[in-house]
């Protein structure tokens, strides 16, 4: 039994979604965007990623538009929808919540969880 009960749990736990943050800003715009990351020394542009399948060893590269990454190799997406622009930070750490505060305070936005919580 209890190796049952162990073996749901491990299913649900890797099966668990993702859960992403945003930076939501009104006046954000990606001239502002690119100028703010240029700026900060935390930050790179970085327009695409690459990865390994671990099974195949194949090089994946996935194309990032706009995207920065950050010294501790946190990746803020850079999102243009109809009436809004974001940056989506997918699957943060909890201790990566403290700097990405910072990151939208100096953008002059909020940070928002996929709930729509302020941070």
């Amino acid at each position: 039994m209890k190796f049952i009960i162990k073996l749901i749990i491990l299913l649900v736990a890797s099966n668990s979604m993702a859960y992403d943050l945003h930076i939501v800003q009104a006046d954000l715009n990606l001239e502002k965007w690119l100028s703010f990351v240029s700026e900060n020394s935390d930050l790179k542009i970085q327009h695409q990623v690459e990865a390994i399948n671990p099974f195949t060893n194949e090089i994946i590269i996935m194309q990032t538009p706009n995207s920065a990454i950050s010294t501790t190799g946190i990746i803020y997406q850079f999102n243009e929808r109809e009436d809004e622009i974001l940056i989506t930070i997918s699957s943060p750490d909890d201790e990566d919540i403290p700097s990405l505060k910072i990151v939208a305070n100096e953008l002059g936005g909020i940070l928002i969880g996929d709930e729509g919580e302020e941070y």
